[in-house]
């Protein structure tokens, strides 16, 4: 009601606000495109994480208004995507995360954003499941979003006969597994929070635990991966060609659903009931992080993977990824 009466929100053909269907509930936008509304926004997004005692957050929507809307600052079709960027600009101060985003300084803004994957399936396939969760990530670190996650364990469940998909204890633990090795460790406890398994069960928790501590014992580690990719544009988490170019580890047969995370080499199990994996590492000498065995690279190795223990390599005599090793261990 604030918003309309200052006449701050994007509005339709007749110039009242336009209401869009929020799968259960209209909702009105506030016209980003309107420097004096997107300062209002900014001051009350603001106040409420004061009172919240919030220093980030998930800040969803950021996609554009329809073509047919009516903005301030010009054609909808022309600020398409221009949108997630000013969405970007009016949120609070500290670090939000969003599922569309454009790339930094591209429209004039400099500030870094953290995305996710947007609402996987709960299953492991490549199509909608865990498997597309690091394809996105990879293809959209290289097109420009240096700072990207996933929901741990995906989002989406499915009740349908046939068809209807349920997260499993084995999914929600493999997820957080390679999430270990990325920019954010998040969860979420999904569209059917009923029917999934949770972080906070008790034949999950202690194995969660354990890979949160994990996560955080990479904290130094994983912020001069961060601080790099914001400075250099680079993704934090890169495909093997990226850094391989033209190697065997960086053609199609060879590299699965492997990538780097800095300097590791992450190979995670994307099958259930698997328990070793079969990757082929980038050239030079690899250590093993959990039995600090070493490998020669450029060929295909088996390895054990037990569930806390995903497939994971730091390069021989690297400093800095082997001191991140040992704080693993």
């Amino acid at each position: 009601a604030e918003a309309v009466d200052a006449g701050y929100t994007v509005r339709d053909a007749t110039g009242a606000p336009l209401m869009l269907d929020q799968n259960g509930f209209d909702a009105a936008m506030v016209d980003l495109s309107d420097p004096e509304a997107g300062r209002w926004f900014h001051r009350r997004l603001t106040d409420e994480y004061a009172r919240l005692g919030a220093t980030g957050g998930m800040a969803d929507f950021a996609e554009g208004p329809p073509f047919d809307a009516v903005l301030a600052g010009g054609a909808a079709s022309a600020l398409h995507n221009a949108w997630p960027v000013l969405w970007t600009r009016y949120q609070p101060g500290g670090w939000s995360f969003q599922r569309a985003a454009g790339s930094p300084g591209r429209f004039g803004d400099e500030r870094p954003v953290m995305m996710w994957a947007g609402d996987q399936l709960t299953t492991w396939d490549e199509h909608d499941g865990m498997a597309s969760a690091i394809a996105i990530i990879l293809n959209a670190g290289v097109s420009g979003q240096p700072l990207m996650h996933a929901d741990v364990g995906g989002y989406t469940g499915l009740r349908q006969p046939v068809v209807g998909v349920r997260r499993d204890r084995e999914l929600l633990l493999r997820w957080a597994e390679w999430s270990v090795f990325s920019p954010a460790f998040r969860t979420h406890e999904g569209n059917q929070p009923d029917r999934f398994a949770q972080v906070w069960d008790d034949d999950i928790v202690e194995d969660f635990a354990h890979l949160t501590r994990l996560f955080a014992a990479l904290e130094g580690y994983r912020g001069a991966v961060i601080a790099e990719a914001l400075e250099e544009g680079t993704p934090a988490m890169r495909p093997v060609w990226w850094s391989f170019p033209g190697t065997w580890a960086a053609s199609t047969a060879g590299r699965a659903a492997s990538y780097l995370f800095g300097d590791f080499f992450v190979a995670p199990v994307l099958r259930p009931g698997a328990q070793r994996v079969r990757v082929v590492l980038p050239p030079g000498r690899w250590r093993h992080v959990w039995s600090d065995q070493e490998y020669l690279g450029d060929r295909l190795v088996e390895i054990e993977a037990p569930l806390g223990a995903p497939a994971v390599f730091h390069p021989a005599g690297d400093d800095a990824t082997g001191a991140a090793a040992e704080a693993l261990r």
